[in-house]
């Protein structure tokens, strides 16, 4: 058993400290590895494989079931079967999430209210 002040740490802890310094190794090769049965986190390694530009630009993170951290920002992502494609929802903003990381502009679309809809596009 150990004491308060010994300079022993808590196998919770241990394990915390284990599982970031295990990502950290998985992202500084580029490697995200998919939780298992988890097809948008599946679809997101093959993404990141067949795209290997994007892996070593963007770190993603799983923080639960289609619960993402990218680059310190918290997203949702969702895997469409009908479109075979990954979507990224920011907000109230939904994209190919291949769009969305490139900045490529048209495939947009908004939830309620649009931006076009905002109060602020009526300032001159």
């Amino acid at each position: 058993s150990s004491s308060k002040g010994n300079g022993h740490v808590s196998t919770k802890a241990q394990m915390g400290s284990l599982e970031r310094i295990s990502f950290l190794c998985a992202s500084m090769r580029g490697k995200y590895t998919p939780v298992e049965n988890d097809q948008t986190d599946e679809q997101l390694a093959v993404l990141l494989r067949s795209h290997p530009e994007l892996g070593s630009r963007f770190q993603f993170r799983r923080l639960s079931a289609g619960v993402y951290e990218l680059n310190g920002k918290t997203l949702r992502l969702t895997w469409q079967e009908e479109t075979r494609r990954l979507y990224v929802y920011d907000g109230p903003l939904l994209q190919p999430l291949t769009d969305y990381l490139t900045g490529t502009k048209g495939s947009e679309t908004w939830a309620e209210p649009t931006p076009s809809s905002s109060a602020l596009s009526y300032i001159p």
